[in-house]
């Protein structure tokens, strides 16, 4: 679903770019967009430095396998 309307969001970002330059005011969209690509960069070190991090023993995962997913209670 991404993959087919993607065409559309990379033209409506270049629309946006090309609106906010003809209005002389394309410094501050291009650096909105390198602040996000910049921020969105630093996050996504952070996430794989944390989930390095989180790692729970192979025992405890199995067991709550075994409980089953969903408590007795919702599946009634």
């Amino acid at each position: 679903m991404l993959l087919r309307r993607l065409p559309w969001l990379a033209l409506g970002n270049l629309a946006i770019t090309a609106y906010y330059i003809i209005k002389g005011r394309g410094r501050v969209i291009l650096k909105a967009y390198w602040n996000g690509k910049i921020g969105l960069l630093r996050m996504m070190r952070s996430r794989k430095e944390n989930l390095k991090q989180k790692t729970a023993p192979n025992k405890t995962i199995l067991s709550l396998f075994e409980k089953g997913l969903f408590p007795k209670q919702l599946m009634k």
